[in-house]
């Protein structure tokens, strides 16, 4: 059954700006320089993806939207440090 057996996870990092003092709006930015920290979403993502979804025949699809400028090299640095901290579970 798909809806049992995949999940897809969609996420950028976010820093948060006041417009006219008033309205505060999340903006995109690169990975490292946002909320939450690299570190902390690698391991939380890893321990979710060891912990959590480990059963046999599950699927996980990872989507990284960041901004148009670094979307692809910080996608690969994303999934670099993800791989590593499975590592560490496994």
């Amino acid at each position: 059954d798909l809806f049992t057996s995949y999940v897809s996870l969609r996420f950028s990092q976010v820093t948060g700006v006041y417009l006219r003092r008033r309205i505060f709006v999340k903006k995109r930015t690169p990975l490292g320089m946002g909320y939450p920290r690299l570190d902390v979403l690698s391991k939380a993502l890893a321990r979710f993806m060891v912990d959590v979804f480990n059963e046999e025949g599950k699927e996980i699809h990872m989507i990284y939207t960041g901004p148009p400028e670094t979307k692809y090299r910080d996608t690969v640095l994303l999934y670099y440090a993800l791989v590593r901290e499975v590592a560490e579970h496994i």
